[in-house]
């Protein structure tokens, strides 16, 4: 049975109960696990989407999603518990954030006329800068780094809940998007807005080429509006090549936050923070302390909001 022909009542031994979301690739939906004395715990489970069928390469890819996945252990990095496979279909088993991703919840809240308020937008980076610098730093059980990079660093990979926690998801998951678009199209649909120069150029990337991502999503929060805009990716990347953007400071950015993002999108790897934690503490020290105070508070409100209205 392929992963397009699957039941929607059921996937493998997990009961579903309903659909997270659909992207490029993958379609998550929300399971159930059931277990002795009425034990049952929600889950999400994440498969191909319908029309794409796995190839050797997807389900290798799968399965070391899954094996990097042995090593993060972090709050703001979504869990993931089992790789599985039957008839066909494959799956990675993770936590279930009940809230929804932060593409969506821009989107909900520019329909609503309404943006993310500046303190939000800066817990949230700050949050996804700690879990990138805890990812970037881990190492096997012989102490050898594992030279960990997420590759694509996008509004979509992060997870938003109601009690105000932020997540980011799809670790290694990256490389099946771009092994799906080679096939189809060249190029990486959808994510080229947050590429690195390097990753642009397919040059060799590191953990910096992730600070660039998470530059351009800060942008986004600050401003309203992307660097490099545009629908035509091989256009887009040729603009962050070039390196060429609307000034932050015009959109009425505090110096120090606009400082901290163009350091964050600096065209070399080299001019970035020395790791994802530096930035995170350059962020930190950008605002006053009370911005942040309330901020998951805030932010939980804001995304209850938008999923009881759904």
């Amino acid at each position: 049975m392929s992963a397009a022909k699957l039941s929607p009542t059921r996937i493998g031994p997990y009961e579903v109960v309903g659909e997270l979301g659909t992207g490029g690739f993958s379609r998550v939906y929300r399971v159930v696990r059931e277990g002795g004395s009425g034990f049952r715990k929600e889950l999400a489970l994440k498969i191909l989407a319908p029309g794409i069928e796995p190839t050797q390469d997807m389900v290798m890819m799968m399965a070391d999603e899954a094996r990097i996945a042995r090593h993060l252990h972090h709050r703001n990095i979504v869990a993931v518990h089992e790789f599985g496979e039957q008839g066909g279909a494959y799956w990675l088993l993770l936590d279930l954030v009940d809230g929804l991703d932060l593409r969506t919840f821009l989107g909900e809240q520019r329909r609503r006329k309404g943006w993310i308020p500046l303190p939000v937008a800066v817990e949230v980076v700050h949050k996804v800068l700690h879990a990138l610098h805890y990812a970037h730093g881990r190492r096997d059980e012989s102490g050898r780094k594992l030279g960990i990079v997420h590759r694509d660093m996008t509004p979509g990979n992060v997870l938003l809940s109601r009690g105000g926690l932020v997540a980011i998801t799809d670790f290694g998951l990256a490389r099946i998007r771009l092994k799906i678009a080679e096939t189809e199209v060249g190029i990486t649909r959808g994510t080229s807005s947050y590429m690195s120069p390097e990753q642009a150029q397919g040059r060799p990337i590191d953990a910096r080429s992730d600070q660039f991502s998470v530059g351009i999503m800060l942008y986004l929060l600050l401003t309203g509006a992307l660097p490099f805009p545009g629908k035509d990716d091989i256009k887009v990347m040729k603009s962050i090549v070039r390196g060429k953007y609307p000034s932050i400071s015009e959109a009425g950015v505090p110096p120090s936050l606009a400082d901290v993002v163009y350091q964050l999108m600096a065209p070399l790897a080299a001019d970035r923070f020395p790791d994802a934690l530096a930035a995170a503490d350059a962020l930190s020290r950008a605002v006053p302390p009370e911005w942040r105070r309330d901020a998951d508070r805030t932010l939980g409100r804001l995304v209850t909001r938008i999923v009881d209205d759904g």
